[in-house]
């Protein structure tokens, strides 16, 4: 895959699926949860803020385990355009990450890509996994100054994700790395003005840099929403004719070795396989189990009281670029 900006990745992976087929072509996109456990306590986060609506329980994946998956997916053909080692943790966490990438690397994977909140990301650790073999990183910073990013991040982390970026820039031209860099940035009614300053402040050090209104998919209710929504009070439109191309064309594995059907919703009840007990990931995609998920869009059903009801992806003017 060549380099290419946010923008232009998120574009491709979430448009509209090209190929609609009960039996698609095997999934050129492969996510693989190697922990879900995170240092950070994003406000919004549907996994690990304050107002989740489920718990996770943390688990990490066993590294000879993750070895065998990225075996099986090889074979297969999976994950052939891109391979992303992250879902719902954040990736820097797991002890074995810069040797599962050099093995993924080795192993026939081209396009190896991670996103992280950056503050285990320094000069070192990123070298690491450079020199291993990864392409790609986003960081996800959610305010451009120290206050609001501790409010929203639960954290104070600012200064130190700040340098690990600059540190980054200064790493690749050392390196004379290719490795591509973006930055992410979830806009609520705390930051929206704060795009300038985030533009100004490091825009000379990534490649760049998306602006993501808020979504509430999978938090709960209450009047702490109105701290951060971008419109006060105003009803989240939906679009009834969005073909969800997950299903068709990508395939994410939890920590706990399960697949699931996107990366939302994490929960075991969800999953579609069980690795643990047929680690065969051709099994997986042409199983009962992703049929159910394709033959919403491709019969047209109604999404009401399913778990693509409320998906964020069907929210209207979900993504927004800056130009």
């Amino acid at each position: 895959m060549e380099k290419k900006i946010m923008r232009e990745h998120m574009k491709e992976r979430f448009s509209t699926a090209q190929v609609m087929s009960m039996n698609p072509p095997v999934a050129e996109s492969l996510n693989i949860e190697l922990n879900n456990s995170c240092n950070h306590r994003c406000i919004y986060c549907m996994y690990h803020g304050e107002h989740a609506k489920h718990t996770v329980q943390h688990k990490v994946m066993d590294y000879a385990f993750a070895k065998k998956i990225i075996d099986n997916a090889r074979d297969y053909g999976f994950g052939s355009k891109e391979l992303g080692l992250y879902i719902s943790g954040e990736p820097l966490l797991y002890p074995q990450l810069p040797e599962l990438i050099e093995y993924a690397k080795k192993s026939g994977f081209k396009y190896i890509f991670l996103t992280s909140n950056g503050s285990l990301a320094d000069k070192e650790t990123m070298r690491k996994l450079i020199e291993c073999g990864l392409d790609s990183i986003r960081f996800s910073v959610n305010a451009a100054d120290r206050r609001t990013y501790q409010l929203i991040h639960g954290v104070d982390h600012f200064e130190k994700v700040s340098e690990n970026i600059k540190d980054l820039s200064e790493l690749r031209k050392e390196l004379k790395s290719d490795i591509a860099v973006s930055l992410s940035c979830v806009m609520t009614k705390q930051t929206i003005t704060q795009r300038e300053k985030m533009i100004k402040d490091f825009g000379d050090y990534v490649d760049d840099i998306v602006f993501i209104p808020i979504s509430f998919s999978g938090l709960e209710e209450g009047k702490w929403r109105s701290e951060f929504e971008l419109k006060e009070g105003s009803d989240i439109e939906y679009d009834d004719n969005y073909i969800c191309p997950i299903v068709f064309n990508t395939v994410y594995i939890s920590a706990e070795g399960l697949v699931m059907p996107c990366c939302n919703i994490m929960k075991s009840e969800y999953s579609i396989w069980d690795l643990n007990r047929d680690l065969n990931l051709m099994k997986a995609w042409q199983s009962e189990g992703f049929k159910k998920y394709r033959a919403l869009f491709m019969e047209q059903k109604s999404l009401k009281n399913t778990i693509c009801e409320e998906c964020m992806l069907r929210e209207k003017n979900r993504i927004e670029f800056l130009e």
